[in-house]
């Protein structure tokens, strides 16, 4: 039963190259989901509209407690106020 040695510099390069593609797309990742938007001033001091949304199948399910009012596939946002999603899946 022979023993079989791999090339250890191209096992090195196929682990490296890959670690720094990630590394690579991390970064810019990193800094555009810290560098988001922040809330209007308008909508700083007010409530938010807290929606739930469920995955059904092929399609959302958008409920609205405060307006006890459920709606397929569309949703309904009002101008300035800030929204709070509650996401979930029925399946």
């Amino acid at each position: 039963n022979p023993e079989i040695h791999g090339n250890t510099f191209l096992e090195v390069v196929w682990t490296v190259i890959p670690i720094l593609i990630v590394i690579a797309l991390s970064v810019p990742t990193v800094q555009t989901i810290y560098s988001l938007e922040k809330a209007p001033e308008a909508t700083k001091d007010k409530e938010p509209l807290v929606v739930y949304a469920t995955s059904v199948d092929w399609k959302w399910v958008f409920s609205y407690p405060e307006q006890d009012i459920e709606t397929v596939n569309y949703l309904n946002i009002p101008v300035d106020r800030p929204i709070l999603f509650k996401i979930s899946s029925a399946d």
